[in-house]
C-alpha cells in the first residue's frame, strides 16, 4: 500500500511541474506596440519599411553645402584691355615713318627723275622751197643730239637705280640698243639724201620711227603710261612725219 502511495506522489509532482510553465506565462503583461504612423504616399504604404520621424519640436538643420555653380563661359565682351597704371604715360613710337616703296610699275618720271631735255611738241614746219638734203641734214642732226641726250639722262640713269628690277633692266637695255639703231638710221638718211636716193632715205627714216616705237612698247609694259618715253616717242613721230613729207614732195 505504501508503494502505491509513493508512485502516486511522484506522478502528482511530475504533473505539477509539467503544467507550471504554461500557467506562469499567463501572468506576464503583454507588450503594447505603438501604432504605425500613417503613410504619406501611396507608394510607401506597400513598403515594409516606414519613415522614421524626428521627435516633436526638433528642427532638422539645413544643408550648408553651396548650390552647384554654373560652368563659367566668358563672353568676348568680358575681356577688357588692361589699362596702364594711373599717371603712366605711354611713350610714342620712335620708329621712323615708312617711306613709300619704289616700284618699277608705278614709276613716276616727274618725281623720280628731273627732265633734263626739252622736247618741242610742235613739229618742224615743212617748206616747199630749199634743198631736201639741207633740210634732212639739219633735222637729223638735232634729232640725233636729242636721242643721245635721252639715252644718257633717262635710260642710263634708270639703269643705275638700285631699285630697278630685272624686267625694267631688260627693257631699258633694249631701249638703249634700239635708240642707238635709230641714230644709225638717221645718219644713213642724211647720206641718202645727199646722193638724192630718196627712196632709201624714206626707208631709213621709217626704220628710225620703228626703233623708237619698239622702246615705247617695252616701256608701256613695264612702267605703264610713262610721260618721258611717251613724249619722246610722239616727238620722234612728228619729226619723222615732217621728213617723210619733205622727201615725198621733192622726190616727185
Amino acid at each position: 500500500m505504501a508503494f502505491y502511495n509513493q508512485i502516486f506522489l511522484v506522478f502528482a509532482i511530475s504533473l505539477f511541474f509539467t503544467t507550471l510553465p504554461s500557467k506562469a506565462t499567463f501572468f506576464f503583461p503583454r507588450f503594447q506596440a505603438p501604432p504605425l504612423s500613417p503613410s504619406k504616399s501611396s507608394s510607401s504604404s506597400s513598403s515594409p519599411y516606414t519613415e522614421t520621424l524626428p521627435p516633436k519640436g526638433y528642427n532638422v538643420p539645413k544643408s550648408q553645402e553651396p548650390p552647384p555653380s554654373k560652368p563659367y563661359s566668358p563672353s568676348p565682351s568680358s575681356y577688357k584691355k588692361p589699362l596702364p597704371p594711373k599717371g603712366y604715360k605711354i611713350p610714342k613710337s620712335q620708329a621712323p615713318p615708312l617711306s613709300p616703296s619704289k616700284s618699277s610699275s608705278s614709276f613716276s618720271s616727274s618725281s623720280a627723275y628731273k627732265k633734263t631735255i626739252e622736247i618741242s611738241k610742235k613739229s618742224t614746219p615743212v617748206t616747199s622751197n630749199g634743198d631736201v638734203s639741207i633740210f634732212i641734214n639739219s633735222v637729223m642732226e638735232a634729232t640725233m643730239a636729242k636721242t643721245e641726250e635721252f639715252i644718257s639722262t633717262v635710260i642710263e640713269q634708270r639703269l643705275e637705280d638700285p631699285e630697278t628690277d630685272i624686267y625694267a633692266t631688260d627693257c631699258l637695255e633694249t631701249c638703249k640698243e634700239v635708240y642707238q639703231d635709230a641714230v644709225d638710221a638717221m645718219k644713213k638718211a642724211e647720206e641718202d639724201c645727199k646722193v638724192k636716193n630718196y627712196y632709201k632715205a624714206n626707208v631709213d627714216i621709217s626704220a628710225m620711227m620703228t626703233d623708237i616705237d619698239t622702246c615705247n612698247d617695252c616701256a608701256i609694259s613695264v612702267y605703264g603710261d610713262d610721260s618721258e618715253f611717251k613724249e619722246f616717242d610722239n616727238w620722234i613721230h612728228g619729226v619723222g612725219s615732217d621728213c617723210l613729207e619733205k622727201i615725198a614732195t621733192h622726190s616727185k
